[in-house]
């Protein structure tokens, strides 16, 4: 993972199977200047099986000043290249 945004750190991540693993969930712990201190973001498995590049979950966090956010996330993702 690349963040886009001067200034901001990944502290701690962290990629759970849930649900017998029909549920994929990253969690982040941030640092630096960013509104949000922790984030889990949540994608059902079975769509990233398809052949898209694109996958919309949702996310739930906690934001500087100790409120709760929730909203939909999409990811893009490549192959890595050797």
């Amino acid at each position: 993972m690349v963040v886009q945004t001067e200034n901001v750190y990944f502290e701690k991540d962290n990629l759970d199977l849930m649900n017998k693993g029909s549920v994929l969930r990253f969690s982040f712990d941030f640092a630096g200047i960013i509104a949000f201190d922790h984030v889990d973001v949540y994608f059902k498995t079975y769509f990233l099986k398809e052949d898209s590049e694109k996958h919309d979950g949702v996310f739930s966090g906690i934001d500087n000043e100790n409120r709760l956010v929730n909203g939909s996330v999409s990811i893009d993702y490549s192959k890595a290249e050797h």
